[in-house]
């Protein structure tokens, strides 16, 4: 609106457009000379500025030499007129101030904020290589594992991000800077909490943001480690397919569509993206951030299994089953009427108009420029005076149900329990993890989800010799356990009938919650001398383990237990999605295998003579 206006009507055109063109170019030379201005001065009489490297809509990125610590530096020096808005200097030196214990190769640090004469700048580390933008834009699309191994990077930066409690809140593009050797760095984490101490910086950045905004942000949703997913989303569909998930030529009608239109399929542009890939790329995206993955950490998990499959030449597979179809997110009508741009004139009503001075375009571009500075306005009007309260998540880790949702609902926060995990060391109904995390900043009256301990998956099988069959399964049912129905008898004068002899698995050994424990019983009756040698008999057992939800090689150890005790019959190191077969022989009809992965039992298998072998993996 500013530039429009300097356009008053006057009865030549071509006079019009003539001094057009000499302010623009005015502004131009003024914006070049602003630029080269710096280039040669020495900041604070210890950054040499040698080079520009890139002019965004808030900072201007310049290479410098730190005379101190004889490196190169990356200076972003703020641009008018946030260089004269204290608040929002102040606001992003917070950020840069909780940046400063994250420190992973796959996210840039950001030094200091310092000043120079009274321009403020901030000073980060230099990241060698290119903008992702620019690296899309030259060599898009790109292979699969490229792709991948790009997405990976990225999400292995969040997660350190998201670990520290920071929201990057702007993966785009724009702000990824990948080195020659493929590695992703991504920049300027954090920084969106400072916009909203500037009146005009949210509007400047919103074109930039808008090609990866999530649905919820655009709707007044605080960003989240959910709507970071959903850039890599953003960024991992343009890999693929060198196009964007959404079209639109404005930045309000771009989020429309984010919000509104179809998730796109990216086999349906490149049908060489396997299926799990694609329905990686499918959840990512999703609308409703709860159907998102919640974290990087768990979109890292799955791109990493898509990763090494890929490497190994196997089919790509991900930890989650093929997600329902999901409707378009319906948009309420008062919202849509607000932000849906103007309807274009009819052209009839142009063409019998009276003859205007200002060409028709330019009046179209000034109508529809002042539409958008009025909804940008109203917008932010609304959600900084209309807001609900900014509150920070407590840390409830640790901490039981009962208490944690005491402390939550004390705050005007929400409380539900998304899933309970078993867990070998934190006790049954204690709060694991929440979600947003603890320090996070979230509106009074959302919704804080807790993952809650189910307690251990294993227990210690108790010794149930000398008790009758009715004692030992009350007692197996109180712990998980439970008792094999199959009783095996075994002729013993000295004890009364009934009363057991063996058991299988054997007493104070680890044992999964609902394992069968298989029991031999004193009898009293010599046809029990048949059981009593089948017991005795040695059978095969043959066991197939998949070496699954690990990231790196672990040593294998398996026990079989049966009528004779238990011993180790294999122990040896192995790979991720590595296929290990065991045969081993045991004593008597049944036989129980205890997988270890570093010691660790992750879980059971019991194998019967009777049964055929099928070739089924564990």
């Amino acid at each position: 609106m500013g530039r429009t206006g300097r356009f008053a009507p006057h009865k030549s055109p071509c006079g019009s457009a003539v001094r057009r063109s000499s302010v623009i170019d005015g502004r131009a030379r003024q914006r070049r000379s602003q630029r080269e201005a710096v280039i040669g001065r020495v900041l604070r009489i210890r950054y040499d500025v040698v080079q520009l490297i890139g002019d965004g809509p808030v900072f201007r990125s310049y290479v410098a030499r730190d005379r101190v610590q004889g490196r190169e530096v990356c200076i972003r020096e703020f641009k008018p007129p946030f260089d004269k808005e204290p608040e929002f200097v102040d606001a992003v030196r917070k950020c840069v101030d909780s940046l400063g214990d994250v420190k992973h190769p796959s996210v840039e640090r950001l030094l200091e904020v310092d000043e120079d004469e009274g321009t403020p700048f901030i000073v980060g580390e230099l990241s060698a290589g290119s903008s992702l933008a620019e690296r899309i834009r030259r060599l898009a699309p790109f292979s699969v594992s490229v792709a991948v191994s790009t997405a990976v990077s990225i999400c292995e930066g969040l997660t350190a991000l998201h670990d520290a409690g920071i929201v990057h809140g702007d993966v785009g593009e724009p702000n990824i800077w990948v080195s020659t050797t493929g590695e992703a760095r991504l920049q300027l984490a954090g920084l969106w909490q400072a916009y909203s101490a500037s009146q005009t910086a949210g509007g400047v950045v919103l074109p930039a943001m808008a090609p990866s905004l999530a649905p919820e942000v655009s709707q007044g949703a605080m960003p989240s480690p959910s709507s970071d997913v959903y850039g890599v989303g953003v960024i991992l569909f343009h890999l693929l397919t060198r196009r964007m998930p959404y079209h639109a030529e404005h930045p309000v009608a771009l989020a429309m569509k984010h919000i509104s239109e179809p998730i796109p399929s990216t086999r349906s542009i490149n049908p060489s993206v396997p299926v799990a890939l694609d329905r990686v790329v499918q959840r990512a995206l999703a609308k409703n951030p709860e159907e998102r993955y919640q974290t990087a950490a768990g979109l890292l998990s799955d791109l990493r299994m898509i990763r090494d499959a890929l490497r190994f030449g196997r089919k790509p597979t991900t930890s989650d089953s093929p997600r329902r179809d999901e409707k378009p997110t319906q948009v309420a009508p008062a919202m849509s009427a607000a932000r849906r741009p103007r309807s274009k004139p009819d052209e009839k009503e142009w063409e019998e108009s009276e003859p205007r001075d200002v060409p028709t375009w330019l009046v179209m571009a000034m109508v529809f420029l002042g539409s958008l500075v009025v909804f940008m306005l109203a917008g932010w009007l609304f959600f900084n005076l209309s807001r609900p309260r900014a509150i920070v998540v407590p840390d409830v880790t640790r901490l039981t149900l009962r208490e944690a949702q005491d402390r939550l609902q004390s705050t005007q926060l929400r409380v539900r329990v998304a899933r309970r995990e078993s867990n070998e060391e934190v006790p049954a109904d204690t709060v694991l993890e929440s979600e947003p995390p603890a320090g996070a900043k979230v509106y009074e009256g959302n919704t804080v989800q807790l993952v809650v301990s189910a307690g251990s998956r294993f227990v210690d099988v108790p010794d149930l010799r000398g008790r009758t069959l009715d004692s030992a399964r009350e007692l197996l049912d109180t712990i998980g356990l439970k008792l094999d129905e199959r009783i095996e008898e075994q002729r013993d004068r000295d004890m009364e009938p009934g009363t057991i002899l063996a058991q299988a698995p054997p007493p104070r050994q680890r044992a999964e919650r609902g394992t069968a424990v298989r029991v031999t019983v004193a009898s009293d009756r010599s046809t029990s001398t048949s059981t009593s040698a089948e017991a005795n008999k040695r059978y095969l057992f043959t066991i197939r383990i998949r070496l699954r939800d690990i990231e790196s090689s672990v040593m294998l150890r398996v026990d079989l237990a049966d009528s004779r005790g238990t011993r180790t019959v294999y122990e040896n190191e192995h790979s991720p999605e590595e296929l290990v077969e065991i045969t081993a022989e045991g004593q008597g009809p049944q036989a129980t295998f205890s997988i270890y992965y570093d010691n660790e039992l992750v879980k059971q298998v019991t194998k019967d003579s009777a049964e055929p072998d099928t070739g089924e993996e564990t």
